[in-house]
Parts: structure tokens; C-alpha cells; sequence
């Protein structure tokens, strides 16, 4: 009930019907960033289930896929140094329209703000996700989220796979780190600053893929 009443309340009126939520999932769902195949992980503990429940959950699927689009309009390299919050984002986009592909300013905030609004969901339906990311130690959340989050290729049978670890392991150790950061906040404040944090995460994470089939020749 919680989660109906969340998802009718967002500014944007999603459907949460399931059938509903993952058609926006396939329809939005940008190419997988490898070619590798990544088997489910296998849920051994409490912690497994808490890191299961969220990743396979329609709004943080939906979330993701929002993020993949949002950062396919732009034409250039973006980083934090560029913008790490909303109004920077909206000032950085409006002096370089040109370098992007949305069509003003005001289309680009539509969309951020439909991906802050699917954070909201996924703080308010995973509050032990939440929680386990404040208070667990560092190198517990490193396991769970090589584990969950990354699931990084085991086999570094060459260069472009090794390449591949090291960068995804450099985005989860940034993305740890934006978290810990957002632990600090409370509230819009703490909010925005997770859109943030999962936002850079999945724009390192498809360079990664990129560069890796660059590598491969691809």
C-alpha cells in the first residue's frame, strides 16, 4: 500500500502496475554496458536479501533505465566537476545547449526531475537498503557491492577485461563514496545528493562499457 501510495503521489503520475513499469523498462532500457554475460548472485544472508530485493525492484530497474537516457544527451564528457547538483546541472546544460541534445533547459529538468522522483520511491520501498549503506562498515559494503552492484568479470583472461575491472572498480569505490557523503544529509537534501551519487555511478559505468568494447574492437 506505501509503494501505491508513492508512486500516485509523484509529480509525473507514473503507472505502478507492474506490466506498466517494466514496458518503460523495455522500451527506455539503453544496451547493456559489456557484452559479458553476468550470472544472478546467490543469496547467502540477510544483507544478499536486502541487496536482491532492491536491484530487482521495478523502480530501481526504471531508475536506471532514466539515467542510461538522461545521459545520452550529451555529446561531450560530463563530470562532477562539471555539476553536482541540480542547479548547477541546469546552469552547466543552458551555457551549453549546443553540447547536448536536449532541446532547452526546461526539457532537461523535466527529465532529472523524473529521476529524482524514482529515487524518492526507492528510499521510501528499501529503507534497510538505506539504512545498511549509513551504518555498515566500508569493507562490508565493498563486498556486497562487488557482489549486487558491480558483479565484475572473474575471469580477466586479457587486457580489455582487466581494463574493465579496474574502471568499474574505480565507479564503485567513487559511487561508495558519494554515498557515505549522502549519509550526512537528511531529508530533499539527502535525497538529491543519492540521485547524484546513482546518477555518476551509471554515467562511469557505461564509459566503462564503452571503452571496453572500444578495446575489443567493437
Amino acid at each position: 500500500m506505501k509503494k501505491l501510495i508513492l508512486c500516485f503521489s509523484l509529480i509525473f503520475a507514473f503507472s505502478c502496475s507492474n506490466s506498466d513499469v517494466q514496458e518503460d523498462v523495455n522500451n527506455n532500457l539503453t544496451e547493456t554496458n559489456t557484452l559479458q554475460a553476468r550470472t544472478t548472485p546467490a543469496v547467502d544472508d540477510e544483507i544478499d536479501q536486502i541487496f536482491f530485493d532492491f536491484v530487482n525492484s521495478e523502480e530501481y530497474m526504471l531508475s536506471k533505465s532514466l539515467m542510461n537516457d538522461f545521459s545520452t544527451n550529451f555529446l561531450t564528457n560530463v563530470t562532477p566537476s562539471d555539476f553536482n547538483t541540480k542547479e548547477e546541472m541546469l546552469s552547466w546544460i543552458g551555457n551549453n545547449i549546443g553540447q547536448t541534445t536536449f532541446n532547452s533547459v526546461s526539457e532537461a529538468e523535466l527529465k532529472w526531475n523524473e529521476i529524482h522522483s524514482w529515487t524518492v520511491v526507492k528510499i521510501a520501498n528499501h529503507p534497510e537498503y538505506y539504512d545498511y549503506l549509513k551504518n555498515a562498515s566500508l569493507s562490508s559494503k565493498i563486498i556486497y557491492f562487488k557482489k549486487w552492484i558491480v558483479q565484475p568479470i572473474v575471469n580477466n583472461n586479457d587486457d580489455c577485461e582487466r581494463e574493465l575491472n579496474d574502471c568499474e572498480t574505480s565507479a564503485m569505490n567513487y559511487y561508495i563514496q558519494d554515498y557515505m557523503h549522502a549519509a550526512f544529509y537528511d531529508g530533499s537534501t539527502r535525497d538529491s545528493a543519492i540521485s547524484y551519487a546513482d546518477y555518476w555511478y551509471q554515467n562511469r559505468i557505461s564509459a566503462c562499457g564503452r571503452n571496453y568494447r572500444s578495446c575489443m574492437g567493437l
